[in-house]
């Protein structure tokens, strides 16, 4: 993959259309990361910003996260639309106390909302990226090697 500038490195964009009967919403991400051509970066690929730490946090809390089965099955339970305790508790087979650890865990990434009027909901954040996860599943099973400049 290469920028349209020239250089090596990787580009992604993500498009989310969601459709309710006549609506439709689209919703983008893009993220770019230039890798130096050799193994001794110049000056100028040093002198790059990185991501801010706050960034960083919270990308590591959201994917901590999604680091557990049982909180991608509740993800997914609540694409469908709200959920009640008792729903979620049904779809996981779990204990009262794991299941309030997890959505516990979901809440404090910001993926779901707080519970109002005992319905647990996704975050437009959650949702978002709950679908382009399980879009990107089958890319994380290809074992092709990477290309090399030549």
């Amino acid at each position: 993959m290469t920028e349209g500038r020239g250089g090596d490195g990787f580009s992604v964009t993500i498009e989310i259309l969601e459709t309710a009967g006549k609506l439709r919403e689209r919703v983008r991400g893009r993220w770019h990361r230039r890798i130096p051509a050799s193994n001794n970066p110049s000056r100028e690929s040093r002198n790059v910003r990185r991501p801010e730490e706050a960034a960083s946090k919270n990308l590591a809390q959201v994917l901590a996260a999604l680091g557990h089965a049982a909180r991608v099955v509740i993800l997914n339970k609540l694409l469908e639309g709200p959920g009640t305790y008792r729903s979620l508790r049904r779809t996981t087979n779990l204990l009262a106390g794991p299941l309030y650890h997890h959505i516990n865990q979901l809440r404090l990434a910001g993926l779901l909302r707080p519970k109002e009027r005992d319905l647990y909901q996704l975050t437009r954040g959650g949702r978002n990226l709950i679908v382009a996860a399980m879009a990107l599943g089958p890319l994380s099973r290809d074992r092709r090697q990477r290309p090399v400049a030549r």
